[in-house]
């Protein structure tokens, strides 16, 4: 797999018995990393609803029930943080359905290019969404599925990013324990004093 450039995948799943986001059944881009460092292209996908096995509550229509089911089973955005430290050759990233607590349809699906550094080096129009997905050295394609109020919040975070934002990232992988994250805000301000 170490030379695998495109994969589609739900989950990592680490033995038998596991359940859905846990820490043995989720989307685990660091241990895809470790599989396969050479991927460009990534697509997260929802997993198929058995709706015949699935109980509806009174008064429940199905599509009530498949939004809620793609809800319980999204990606989200904690997860996709710093993937492309992870994996330092990827261009694309696709998410079939993006994590959204807002109550909004999730069935829009949104084109965001992320614009990157052309020499690879920190520059000033590095923007957040580049930063928190380690992405600030290339140009990089994001797709997700998500409410259009989901898409516009990742929208006004694809602006240039500063000093301030770069510590509010800080902190917050510090809060979560993101190792990933931390590392690559560690590598990108030792770049930014290097210049």
């Amino acid at each position: 797999m170490a030379k695998l450039t495109s994969l589609s995948f739900v989950a990592v799943v680490r033995g038998q018995g596991s359940t859905w986001n846990s820490p043995r059944c989720r989307c685990d881009v660091a241990v895809l990393a470790l599989l396969a460092p050479a991927l460009e292209r990534l697509q997260i996908r929802s997993p198929n609803i058995a709706l015949g096995r699935m109980s509806r509550r009174p008064g429940q229509r199905m599509d009530g029930l498949i939004r809620v089911s793609r809800h319980f089973c999204s990606t989200g955005l904690r997860d996709l943080l710093a993937a492309g430290y992870l994996l330092p050759h990827l261009k694309e990233l696709k998410v079939e359905v993006l994590k959204d607590d807002t109550g909004q349809p999730w069935d829009t699906g949104s084109v965001l290019t992320v614009p990157g550094s052309k020499s690879g080096r920190p520059s000033s129009g590095t923007t957040h969404l580049a930063l928190a997905l380690g992405v600030q050295d290339r140009n990089f394609q994001l797709c997700v599925g998500a409410s259009e109020q989901l898409a516009g919040k990742l929208r006004l975070a694809n602006v240039p990013a500063g000093g301030s934002s770069i510590a509010t990232f800080q902190s917050f992988a510090v809060a979560e324990q993101h190792l990933p994250l931390l590392q690559l805000l560690q590598r990108y301000q030792d770049k930014l004093t290097a210049k």
